[in-house]
């Protein structure tokens, strides 16, 4: 009788293997998710990694909450997974976070809206990430255009006809926004780094920098119309970062690469004003406010200077600035840092209004649309972010 129990039972075991080893698999599986699903990060937070398949191209617009892996593929890395951080504002701010545009696949480099809001306009900093034209109001993207190589640096001319880029390839390409075609090229003989259109639009001044290159790099002056050289100026011993026009045209601000001070032109003559600023070990941009008081210079912190007598009225300590930019009315001063975060003051009393959080890198460009509602951050984290500042 024993040796029969033994046998039924063994027989048992038998028949139940399968549904251990099925028990065990579903088990395995689920751990495995787990994992992919919670990714832990160099920093220690959580990342949550989307598994989601994109549209080909000319499929339609991408949704301003499409990952930006590649089209047509299953998107399972870190770098482009949605962290698990809150998008916030200041405590007690009215500024939040509008929408997330993604698309890039490298930084986004430098931002603009257009002089009427309905476009804004993003560059990457890699070759086939270049021009991105977005809708500011539903953030689906318009247009793509990767066969501009790279992008640097961006600004609309003020009438809104065209766009300039400047990138890797030693050109500057004017965009016409009426077909979405390049108009003209403007040849230079370095990586152009910033570009700026005088108020009237009647001329642009380009910035340039390579280090590798034993020709010193310098500011252009073209002729919008003609596409000629105007002038050369010969600014910044190791290249420019960023120039800016004063609202009436009379005045062409410039900084250096690793340069702590910054550079007054008087336009179009192209001769030095003043050296002024002492932000951190260097300047790397610079605003006018749109009424024309007062020059922001950001890097180690913001400086303001008032234009009447380029006084230094202000200085606000701040982690590395790497853009600023002032409202439309003036009222407020923004600057995207190397914290990952933009900050927001009143210009004028220099009190911080909100503290804008999202960004898992740094803040490269901001731009505030035509009538100062929104404004857009770019970052190193492939992301652009639009930030409704209307209540601040």
């Amino acid at each position: 009788l024993v040796p029969k129990l033994q046998l039924g039972n063994l027989e048992r075991r038998k028949e139940l293997r399968p549904l251990f080893l099925c028990a065990a698999g579903s088990a395995f599986l689920v751990v495995l998710l787990a994992v992919i699903l919670a990714i832990r990060t160099p920093d220690g937070t959580t990342t949550t990694v989307s598994a989601r398949l994109e549209p080909e191209k000319g499929t339609g617009p991408v949704s301003a909450e499409h990952s930006s892996g590649p089209a047509g593929k299953l998107d399972l890395s870190p770098s482009s997974a949605s962290r698990q951080r809150e998008d916030t504002a200041t405590a007690g701010s009215s500024a939040r976070l509008v929408r997330v545009l993604r698309g890039h696949t490298s930084w986004a480099r430098a931002v603009a809206f257009s002089p009427d809001g309905k476009i804004l306009a993003s560059v990457g900093m890699e070759k086939g990430d270049a021009l991105r034209l977005w809708d500011p109001d539903t953030g689906a993207l318009v247009q793509s255009v990767d066969e501009v190589p790279s992008g640097r640096a961006l600004a609309f001319k003020p009438d809104g006809s065209l766009l300039a880029i400047g990138g890797g390839r030693r050109c500057i390409d004017l965009w016409n926004m009426a077909d979405g075609r390049v108009q003209a090229t403007l040849k230079t003989t370095h990586v152009v780094t910033a570009v700026a259109f005088s108020p009237d639009g009647a001329r642009l001044a380009s910035g340039s920098e390579d280090l590798q290159s034993t020709e010193d790099p310098a500011i252009s002056i073209w002729n919008v119309a003609s596409g000629e050289l105007e002038r050369r100026i010969e600014a910044h011993e190791k290249g420019v970062k960023f120039l800016a026009f004063s609202p009436d045209g009379s005045v062409l601000a410039s900084s250096g690469y690793k340069e702590p001070r910054f550079k007054l032109w008087n336009a179009p003559a192209g001769t030095l004003r003043a050296e002024l600023g002492t932000v951190g070990t260097y300047t790397n941009a610079l605003a006018f406010s749109p009424d024309g008081k007062w020059l922001a210079a950001g890097g180690g912190g913001v400086e303001i200077f008032e234009v009447a007598d380029w006084r230094q009225v202000r200085k606000l300590d701040t982690p590395g600035v790497f853009s600023v930019a002032f409202s439309p009315d003036s009222s407020l001063l923004a600057a995207g840092c190397a914290d990952n975060t933009v900050l927001v003051w009143d210009a004028a009393a220099g009190e911080l209004r909100a503290t804008l959080r999202g960004h898992s890198d740094q803040v490269r460009s901001i731009a505030f649309s035509p009538d100062g509602s929104l404004l857009a951050s770019g970052s190193e984290d492939h992301t652009v972010r639009l930030w409704d500042v209307s209540g601040l």
